[in-house]
């Protein structure tokens, strides 16, 4: 550990391209994926969406069952 990880309380964790390191626990976050899911909920609220809407677990539930649209 650097002398500045150490001052930032930095423990190790995944590297990215931009050199930034993540906590490993928190990489997946990061990922390309899951970064377009987010940028596409942040677009649908824009718009004034709310996502999906269930009125019962058994609505939500069929809804994972299909393909999800």
């Amino acid at each position: 550990m650097t002398a500045v990880s150490e001052r930032l309380s930095i423990v190790g964790g995944a590297h990215t391209d931009t050199g930034v390191t993540l906590p490993s626990d928190q990489s997946s976050f990061w990922a390309a994926g899951w970064q377009a899911g987010e940028r596409e909920i942040e677009a649908e609220r824009s718009r004034g969406g709310r996502g999906h809407v269930f009125e019962s677990e058994e609505e939500f539930l069929e809804f994972l069952r299909s393909d999800g649209s």
